[in-house]
């Protein structure tokens, strides 16, 4: 049921206060002076319904102000706005969709310029259906409900209504000056209204019923209501005061306060959303909305108060037209139990127009607006023009002594007939018994306004409480349970779709409350709950994996599964397999051997060690039931997968060989690895002792002569010797390699002497280098020791056949040491270990110091040096020299 307002052509005018301009006061106390004396010589008069051309309160209407004396909104003197024509709307249906289709209702004025409008109520709470009145929006994902709301049941209303009903309501009680009253709430809680100072235009202040006849007992749902909008408005009428409004429900209408407030509340929050681009002030500026519930009306009829906050303005035109485009204002209502349906078995709305109506057709007064529903509240005021159909009556005269505690002793309403034609049954509807029944629609994500498909949630007798939760887990969730995984419970507005828990309780209400037809065999209906879903997507992906034998294998079977879980996403291989994804499914893993038997998991590893081959077959159990399969459209999708495990024998392997190496060559102990394969037969062309990124590792023992231990990392190959090496090779997967031990042997180096006589061990470089003569002519000292310019390596040294005399005495040699430790061989340069020199000679080599150790010629076995021979020459020429010198003394 909508409650609309008729588009006003009225003309209407804001009040301007100036105050004195600074420097002119004596120009304005003049002025004023003369306009005091002439108001004091003029009579004025109030009039009731017309205006005379001459008379004072037409001459305050062109000047918009309103008279102290007269109590009589002004009008503004702009031209009245040109309100085009609205096509009618749908009422009361359902949104179309795949699954169920959906009717509509076209709703209809009296009017020939302006057809009937329809609202769009929808509420999305998930602990009370959500309902919608009187009319539906185009949307077909979006279902909006209709309510009709009406003033007087069939029966007689009450006596009081008439006694000089028309007299009243053409009369307003009107005082001296405009006086804001104080009333009180149903409670005694002292109500004071607003003041209004200038006449807006007000328009749609009617209920469309949109072809409806007929309205459930036992029902709630929403009334929609357009109290603010601004379509009419001339812009000159901009800032204009909100004014205050009443909404009166009709007889056997009820509603909490409670329930007023909160759309109240809603109502004032979508209004400030309504923001002016340019100036970020809303087109309604309005920041509460205060409802008291008054004294009811002398028929029974419940009556609300709207009161806005203080400094509330209309500041401007947002550009919507059309009842049904305008914001709205929805409450929840509910209609007359079934158990008063012998008290209540119609109600009324709007002010009926009946074709037999002779002495009221239809464009002429009515004499009651009691069956409206929505009131502007103007204090003690008039309305000042009545040619749009709106007038201002006294609120006593209309609703009964009650109203005098009401805080506006004027209400404007509708006076004339105002669309409850013969298409809306004269604005009469029927009260019926009804099922209700209550829907799902489940939609895919990705394509949300499609239904993949619907279904009936609860079905019975309005007002039922029911689980909806509990429900939905044997409808929805029964529902094409071998294509669609789980649906997201999405809220109960489509066009706000929210993923939430699915509500435990409810009320099982109608969506709409007028209905165009009825039987006991067709169920009207109730909530919609929305729903999102995707198609099943369980998938699983396998892969083979090779072993090659080792203490240290392992297998998970995430390793060699992966793939997705039935609502899209990553698969938990290892969780699923121990059944700790119960909402999602559950892989049921079946192993065996080489020879067909089915083994555990741990037989598994233990196994994997060696060599063999095993197959792992998984199947994907889903929580929906679908077993090691699902439905794709026509297809069915498999959700069984294989691997095989296959452990090869291990490839690692390490070879060595014997060194022998001179001392002092530069030696490591990968210089006698000569081949080295990984685990997998893969060859190491490097090797290197430690630790490999692989996890190998790769040790050496050493051992000298005497069966001491060497630490690798100290190891002196410049000491010769013979040292056992004994490697050891841990692969990657624990396999260790150890081949026999083999030996290095480390040689002292041969140095051959100026003679072509060789040394072995070193010596001492620094010393005086002597060279032998020419054999057979006696030996000769040269003056200076010359070194070669460039040293040569003899092909192949020799030893003299004697050895060659020296007229300079030799220097002493001690004999090198049988064990030579290390010595400089490489530059020449410092003595040798073990000799000592003596009276500043030494025997030196005849090569370079940088001549290689390899070309030096030891000393042979017996050899020997013969200084004797020298020494024997000095001896005989001394005594020689004696003899000679005592003859010249004898």
């Amino acid at each position: 049921m909508n409650i609309r307002k008729i588009e006003d052509h009225s003309q209407t005018t804001k009040l301007h206060f100036k105050l004195y301009k600074a420097g002119k006061l004596w120009l304005v106390g003049a002025i004023a002076s003369g306009v005091l004396v002439a108001g004091l010589s003029v009579s004025t008069t109030a009039n009731a319904a017309t205006n005379d051309d001459n008379d004072n309160t037409a001459e305050v209407a062109d000047s918009r102000t309103v008279t102290p004396k007269s109590v009589k909104l002004t009008t503004s003197s702009a031209a009245p706005a040109t309100s085009t024509a609205e096509p009618a709307h749908s009422v009361a249906s359902l949104a179309s969709s795949t699954a169920e289709p959906t009717n509509s209702v076209a709703s209809q004025a009296s009017s020939a310029t302006e057809p009937a409008h329809s609202v769009a109520s929808q509420a999305s709470s998930t602990a009370e259906p959500v309902h919608s009145v009187a009319s539906l929006a185009s949307s077909t994902a979006n279902p909006t409900h209709s309510v009709a709301n009406s003033a007087l049941s069939a029966a007689e209303p009450a006596s009081y209504f008439h006694t000089n009903r028309m007299l009243k309501m053409l009369s307003p009680v009107a005082e001296d000056t405009p006086v804001v009253k104080t009333g009180k709430d149903i409670n005694g809680v002292p109500v004071t209204g607003t003041l209004v100072t200038t006449q807006p235009r007000l328009g749609n202040f009617y209920v469309s019923l949109g072809g409806s006849k007929y309205v459930p007992y036992d029902s709630m749902a929403l009334v929609g209501l357009v109290p603010y909008d601004t379509e009419n408005f001339p812009p000159a009428d901009f800032p204009e005061s909100v004014y205050a409004f009443y909404v009166i429900l009709p007889v056997s209408i009820t509603a909490t306060l409670n329930h007023v407030q909160d759309a109240a509340d809603a109502y004032v929050k979508k209004l400030q959303a309504d923001v002016n681009p340019t100036t970020g002030i809303p087109y309604v500026n309005v920041s509460s909305l205060t409802v008291s519930q008054l004294s009811n009306t002398s028929d029974g009829r419940q009556v609300f108060y709207f009161k806005p906050n203080a400094g509330a303005q209309f500041t401007g035109k947002d550009g919507v037209q059309g009842f049904s485009s305008q914001i709205h204002m929805e409450t929840l209502v509910s209609t007359a139990p079934s158990t008063d349906s012998q008290t209540y078995t119609s109600l009324t709305v709007n002010n009926p127009s009946d074709p037999n109506d002779t002495a009221h057709p239809s464009g002429t007064p009515i004499e009651s607006t009691t069956t409206d529903v929505l009131y502007m509240g103007i204090g003690d005021q008039t309305y000042a023009d009545t040619s749009s159909g709106y007038m201002s009556l006294n609120a006593i005269n209309l609703f009964g002594p009650n109203a005098a505690d009401w805080p506006d002793t004027n209400l404007v309403g509708i006076w004339k007939n105002n669309g409850a034609d013969v298409y809306a049954n004269y604005g009469k509807l029927d009260y019926v018994a009804i099922k209700v029944q209550s829907r799902f629609q489940v939609s895919l994500t990705t394509t949300p306004t499609k239904t993949q498909y619907s279904g009936v949630v609860y079905q019975g007798d309005p007002g039922t409480q029911f689980n909806p939760a509990e429900m939905m887990s044997t409808t929805v969730d029964k529902a094409y349970t071998s294509r669609y995984w789980r649906p997201q419970y999405m809220g109960t507005d489509p066009n706000n779709p929210v993923a939430q828990a699915r509500p435990t309780t409810a009320l099982l209400e109608p969506t709409k409350i007028d209905l165009k037809s009825i039987s006991d065999t067709t169920p009207v209906p109730g909530q919609t709950y929305y729903f999102y879903t995707n198609y099943i997507q369980t998938k699983l992906n396998s892969s083979d994996k090779t072993y090659y034998a080792g203490n240290t294998n392992t297998w998970d079977p995430a390793e060699t599964l992966s793939g997705l879980a039935p609502d899209g996403s990553i698969l938990t291989v290892d969780q699923a397999i121990a059944g700790d994804t119960p909402d999602l499914g559950k892989i049921i893993m079946t192993i065996k051997d080489s020879d067909g038997k089915v083994i555990t998991q741990a037989d598994l590893q233990k196994d994997i060690q060696k060599p063999g081959t095993y197959t792992v077959t998984y199947e994907y159990d889903d929580a929906q039931g679908n077993n090691n399969h699902y439905a794709s459209g026509n297809q069915v999708i498999s959700t069984i997968a294989t691997s095989t495990i296959t452990v090869k024998p291990a490839e690692s392997t390490l070879t060595v060989a014997d060194q022998t190496i001179t001392a002092g060559t530069k030696w490591t102990p990968t210089d006698a690895i000569t081949g080295q394969t990984a685990v997998d037969g893969t060859a190491i062309t490097t090797p290197s002792m430690g630790s490999a990124a692989d996890g190998s590792t790769l040790a050496v023992t050493i051992t000298d002569s005497d069966n001491n231990t060497i630490d690798p990392a100290t190891f002196d190959a410049s000491t010769p010797g013979t040292y056992t090496l004994t490697f050891t090779y841990t692969d990657a997967n624990g396999n260790v390699v150890t081949p026999d031990a083999v030996t290095l042997t480390v040689n002292a180096p041969t140095i051959p002497d100026n003679g072509g006589n060789t040394t072995t061990g070193n010596t001492n470089t620094g010393s005086t280098t002597t060279n032998p003569g020419t054999p057979g002519t006696g030996t000769t000292t040269p003056s200076k020791p010359t070194t070669p310019s460039k040293p040569t390596t003899p092909t192949k040294p020799t030893t003299p056949a004697k050895p060659i005399l020296k007229t300079v005495h030799a220097p002493q040699v001690t004999p090198v040491p049988k064990h030579p430790v290390e010595h400089p061989m490489a530059m020449g340069t410092a003595p040798a270990k073990g000799v000592q020199t003596t009276g500043g000679h030494a025997m030196t080599t005849s090569t370079n110091a940088g001549q290689s150790a390899n070309n030096d010629t030891l000393p042979q076995t017996s050899e020997q040096n013969t200084p004797w021979l020298a020494e024997l020459g000095l001896v005989l020429l001394a005594l020689s020299q004696t003899l000679v010198v005592r003859r010249k003394q004898d």
